[in-house]
């Protein structure tokens, strides 16, 4: 069904009350399948894809296109210590640079569940009129996992976000007061790339 939309276009549905009716459920029944975990993975790949391209339900573009949750896909990382780093004798094939391992303690801090899509940094580029090097940042299938994009790109994408949920009257809390508290000289948290040690 889903391929089928694509082939029509939904812009040719989009007139009548059967077509616009099948443009906003033909989405939602391929998510349930996704869900349901009955599809083989070439097929839930295939599935996703056209998902993409009809329009994902998952993800809420009055939301900046991230995800259709609680907490907008963000989830809390508790404080606490964990052992970073790898054992040499433990882990033979472990690098240099993993060692020696050794004891972080790390505040509390929130992470995305998700990679960012090309669809919410396509808003991101649009909103501010942003050229990009990368067409596949872009163009790509709006619910994949954005790729090509640079270092400084994907921290600009993080001040970008972090302004819009900081003024958005909808951002939910805890992330509301948190991206709003105020430290000494300026706010405490923002948007950004996970540290080694956050991400590890």
């Amino acid at each position: 069904a889903g391929n089928v939309l694509l082939e029509v276009g939904r812009h040719r549905l989009e007139g009548s009350r059967l077509g616009e009716d099948l443009v906003e459920r033909v989405p939602g029944r391929l998510v349930d399948l996704l869900q349901r975990g009955r599809l083989s993975l070439v097929e839930r790949v295939h599935v996703g894809d056209v998902i993409g391209k009809l329009g994902d339900p998952r993800f809420d573009d009055d939301a900046f296109g991230l995800p259709r949750e609680e907490l907008l896909g963000f989830v809390e990382v508790p404080a606490g210590k964990f052992l970073m780093g790898s054992d040499e004798a433990e882990d033979p094939q472990s690098r240099h640079y993993e060692w020696p391992q050794h004891e972080v303690d790390l505040p509390q801090y929130w992470i995305g569940r998700y990679p960012v899509t090309v669809g919410q940094f396509r808003k991101f580029l649009e909103d501010n009129g942003t050229p990009t090097n990368s067409v596949d940042s872009r163009n790509g299938v709006s619910n994949h996992p954005v790729v090509l994009v640079t270092w400084d790109e994907a921290m600009a994408y993080g001040e970008w976000l972090t302004e819009k949920l900081r003024t958005w009257k909808m951002t939910p809390e805890p992330l509301a007061t948190l991206l709003r508290e105020r430290g000494r000289n300026s706010f405490r948290w923002r948007i950004t790339l996970p540290t080694e040690p956050e991400w590890e």
